[in-house]
C-alpha cells in the first residue's frame, strides 16, 4: 500500500489583496498582520484612520479568533471536547457554541443533512489530517450509526448527548463563527476604516472603502492552487469556499478529502472540487459551502431557488466550468480561459 502525508494549503492566499495607495490620513493607512490559530494562517489587512492603534487592533484581531477556537475546538481542554469525551453531560446553547449549533440546525433541516455538525466519529476514523489511511468498509458502516440527529436530544436550551460514541464536530463552521466575531468585534472601532480578515477559506470584509470602491477578492483555482480562477467584486460580507484540495491525503493513487457525506461515510462525490458562498453572515456561509460542496450543482440551485437562505454562490465542477448564482452577474472576472455559466434555477 502506498500511502502520502497529508496536503494542507496556505489559504490565506485566498484573498487578492489588490495594493491600494491612500493619500490622506482619512482615507486610512494600510497595515498587515499574520498569526496561526484553528489550524491555518490568519491574515488581516486593516486600513487605519490612526496608524498608532495598529498592535490594538491587530490584538482584538488574535483575541477574537481564539476566544473562537477556545470555543469551538474539538480538541485541547474545550467544553466541546469534554461533552464528546464524556466528562459533561450537557452544552448549555449559549454564546458562540450556542450560534454555531443553531446555524447547524438549520442548514441541516434545510438541506437533508447535506451539512452534518455529528459526524465526529467519521472525522476522527478517517483521520484526513493525520494522513489516513482509509478506513474499511465496516469501519465506516459502525461510524455512521453513531451519527445523525437521533445520537442527541437538542432543546432550546441545550444539546445532551444520547449515544455515548457520538461526536458534534464545528470543523465546517468554525472559521466562519470566528469571521463573525470579528466582524462584531471590529465593526465600531474608530480607529478602523475598513480591513480583509482571512481565516483559512473564509474572509471576513469589514468596513467601507474610500469613494465607495468595493473589495476585490481573488478565487483560488481548485486544479492549480497557487493561481486564481478570477477575482470576486464585493461590497462587503462574508466568504466562505469549500474545497476538495484543501486537506487530503493519497492512498494507492487515490485521494480522500476532509468533506464528508454523511449518507456514505466517505469523502463528498458531487461533481464540483470548490463551492464558494456569499452572504451577510460568516456562519451560514461556511455552513452552506460544505452544504452545496456536498449537495453538488443541481441540489445547490434547488436550495437558492427555495429562498430558505439568502446567499450567493460561486460553483467549480470537476471538468473546471464555474457555475454563478444570479446575483453574482457582473460581479465576477473570471480568467480568460475559464467557462462561466450562470446556475440553472428551477421553476
Amino acid at each position: 500500500m502506498r500511502r502520502f502525508r497529508c496536503r494542507f494549503l496556505p489559504l490565506a492566499c485566498l484573498v487578492l489583496l489588490v495594493p491600494v495607495l491612500f493619500g490622506c490620513a482619512g482615507r486610512g493607512t494600510v497595515r498587515d498582520a499574520s498569526f496561526f490559530a484553528m489550524d491555518t494562517v490568519i491574515a488581516v489587512r486593516a486600513a487605519l484612520t490612526d496608524p498608532a492603534e495598529a498592535s490594538r487592533v491587530f490584538g482584538v484581531c488574535e483575541d477574537a479568533v481564539r476566544e473562537a477556537e477556545a470555543a469551538l475546538s474539538a480538541h485541547g481542554d474545550s467544553p466541546l471536547f469534554r461533552f464528546n469525551g464524556g466528562e459533561i453531560d450537557a452544552l448549555a446553547l449559549d454564546g458562540l457554541l450556542g450560534d454555531c449549533i443553531r446555524t447547524s440546525l438549520a442548514v441541516m433541516d434545510a438541506t437533508e443533512d447535506a451539512f452534518d455538525c455529528t459526524l465526529g466519529p467519521l472525522a476522527r476514523l478517517w483521520n484526513v489530517t493525520g494522513g489516513g489511511p482509509k478506513p474499511t468498509d465496516d469501519a465506516i458502516r459502525e461510524a455512521l450509526t453513531h451519527t445523525g440527529r437521533a445520537c442527541y436530544d437538542f432543546s432550546p436550551d441545550r444539546v445532551t448527548r444520547l449515544d455515548s460514541e457520538a461526536a458534534l464536530d464545528f470543523g465546517g463552521i468554525g472559521k466562519g463563527a470566528a469571521a463573525d466575531l470579528l466582524a462584531e468585534r471590529l465593526g465600531d472601532d474608530p480607529a478602523l476604516a475598513w480591513a480583509v480578515c482571512s481565516l483559512g477559506g473564509n474572509i471576513a470584509l469589514i468596513g467601507t472603502k474610500p469613494d465607495g470602491e468595493e473589495f476585490r477578492v481573488g478565487v483560488r483555482d481548485p486544479m492549480d492552487p497557487a493561481g486564481q480562477i478570477g477575482v470576486l467584486t464585493l461590497a462587503g460580507g462574508f466568504v466562505s469556499v469549500s474545497g476538495s484540495y484543501e486537506r487530503y491525503f493519497e492512498e494507492d493513487g487515490v485521494r480522500y478529502h476532509h468533506i464528508f457525506d454523511g449518507r456514505t461515510g466517505c469523502p463528498a462525490e458531487s461533481g464540483l472540487v470548490s463551492a464558494a458562498v456569499i452572504a451577510e453572515n460568516g456562519t451560514l456561509a461556511d455552513a452552506l459551502s460544505t452544504a452545496l460542496f456536498v449537495m453538488g450543482e443541481e441540489g445547490a440551485a434547488d436550495l437558492y431557488a427555495a429562498g430558505t437562505f439568502a446567499f450567493e454562490a460561486l460553483l467549480v465542477g470537476e471538468d473546471g466550468h464555474i457555475v454563478l448564482t444570479p446575483g453574482l452577474a457582473g460581479r465576477f472576472e473570471p480568467r480568460a480561459d475559464v467557462n462561466v455559466t450562470s446556475i440553472s434555477i428551477p421553476d
